[in-house]
């Protein structure tokens, strides 16, 4: 299953199609650590603004005067890692 969206390119600004797909291998932080031979936190940096990574959770919010910190699982689409991983060896 393929789902199809438009997205604004960061670097040119012209809206352009994007493919994601739900059959894609999906990388957590840590496996791709392990594979780049960097920290978890460091592949979290890396793609936490990324189009096409799939973040699962709740954004922080006030209880009382508390604040309830956010958790997000964090799911790398392959395509997306290989298009990262390219732009940072150009």
């Amino acid at each position: 299953m393929a789902l199809f969206y438009l997205k604004e390119d960061f670097l040119t600004g012209f809206i352009c199609d994007i493919q994601a797909s739900a059959d894609e291998r999906h990388y957590t932080p840590q496996q791709l650590a392990e594979l780049w031979s960097l920290s978890a936190t460091k592949i979290r940096e890396l793609f936490e603004n990324e189009s096409g990574v799939l973040r699962i959770g709740e954004p922080s919010r006030r209880i009382g005067r508390a604040l309830k910190r956010s958790y997000f699982t964090m799911r790398i689409p392959q395509s997306v890692a290989e298009r990262v991983y390219k732009k940072l060896t150009a």
